[in-house]
């Protein structure tokens, strides 16, 4: 079975004028508007099936318990698998 591990680095602060640090407003400032995979020594956009779910994680209920400020959550697209299925899990910090 092939595991793909991702990476996701969500930016979650704004400045008060509603304005991210890059002067782009933030219609959503928890919600990621890209998301990176490594293939190989490269790193690529990650299919839109992914960045689809990685945009959930803002809903998501059991991120997991906050250790020394920090906390990190894996995602996958369904709680079940098949053996042989491929599996692609996403790791937000």
């Amino acid at each position: 079975m092939q595991t793909i591990v991702l990476a996701v680095l969500l930016t979650l602060t704004a400045l008060a004028s509603g304005n991210s640090a890059f002067g782009q407003p933030l219609v959503e400032p928890d919600v990621p508007t890209g998301l990176l995979e490594r293939k190989g020594d490269k790193i690529v956009a990650a299919p839109a099936e992914d960045l689809a779910l990685a945009k959930t994680y803002h809903a998501f209920k059991d991120k997991g318990p906050l250790v020394a400020g920090q906390r990190i959550t894996i995602l996958t697209h369904k709680g079940r698998y098949k053996v042989g299925e491929p599996v692609r899990v996403l790791h937000i910090l």
